[in-house]
């Protein structure tokens, strides 16, 4: 296995790579949930990429091709993990919306009294 990047690298690519690694590393905080964890998923996705940029073909979809490498690592490290680390699961928005309707705050200039809206979000409480 060869050393560094390969010769027909072009600038376009190498900006292109560098231009995604926001996007990869707010992926991976979401991934993993640790901003420290998410910053050395990243290094070891571009480190990936770079030895095998040789495999990826020009023109077509790079962030894509990142994005699946990093979820192979991510994945990958759970698994050498065993059962005691099971993926977490991403709450559905079914969840989400009822978790944030118990948990919201409601204000209104006008007084309970004589605002219809607001009987109705006490009511829901």
């Amino acid at each position: 296995m060869s050393e560094g990047p390969p010769a027909a690298a072009s600038a376009k690519m190498k900006a292109d790579l560098i231009a995604v690694i926001p996007n990869l590393r707010a992926f991976a905080v979401s991934l993993c949930g640790n901003p420290d964890r998410a910053d050395d998923l990243v290094q070891e996705t571009l480190v990936k990429a770079w030895s095998n940029l040789g495999s990826f073909v020009e023109g077509t979809n790079l962030p894509a091709w990142l994005f699946t490498i990093l979820r192979n690592i991510y994945y990958s490290e759970y698994r050498k993990r065993g059962a005691r680390s099971p993926i977490p699961t991403a709450p559905s928005p079914r969840s989400w919306r009822r978790r944030r309707r118990r948990t919201a705050t409601w204000t209104c200039s006008i007084s309970a009294s004589r605002c219809s809206n607001c009987r109705t979000i006490s009511a829901r409480r």
